[in-house]
């Protein structure tokens, strides 16, 4: 590791001399409050925090689901777009898709009664991910 101290003002230009000096000193990350273990190493934080940081301060989605998503192994740039929301189960999911997409129509007793959701549900989760109740479309 290279450290600088000021040695003296330059009476030239009135600049600072600054002195490189080799340190043994080692640094280990032991605080990383707000940070997912993810982006922390023995000695250092990941080029990928900064990243994350960054992203967290231009989203609207919470906390929670952008962990869902990286649990999930997404990319940052992923999660907005594949985020599909918060459900209690998949049937819950499955049935609000259905709904969203105009597969069925909820008003009416026939067929939307007579739909086996759970089984609809495992159909649709070979398309979507689910973590912590947070969904999400694979692409």
């Amino acid at each position: 590791m290279v450290i600088g101290s000021v040695v003296r003002c330059c009476g030239e230009c009135g600049g600072l001399l600054i002195e490189a000096k080799q340190t043994d000193e080692e640094w280990i990350v032991c605080d990383f409050e707000d940070v997912p273990s993810e982006f922390v190493g023995e000695y250092d934080l990941s080029a990928d925090f900064f990243a994350y940081s960054e992203f967290m301060g231009n989203t609207h989605l919470d906390i929670d689901v952008i962990d869902a998503g990286l649990y999930l192994g997404l990319d940052l740039l992923q999660i907005e777009e594949a985020y599909r929301g918060q459900y209690n189960s998949d049937t819950d999911f499955a049935e609000q898709y259905a709904e969203e997409t105009g597969a069925v129509d909820s008003s009416l007793a026939w067929p939307y009664l007579c739909i086996d959701w759970d089984w609809a549900a495992r159909d649709l989760m070979y398309d979507f991910s689910e973590h912590d109740h947070h969904y999400f479309y694979r692409h």
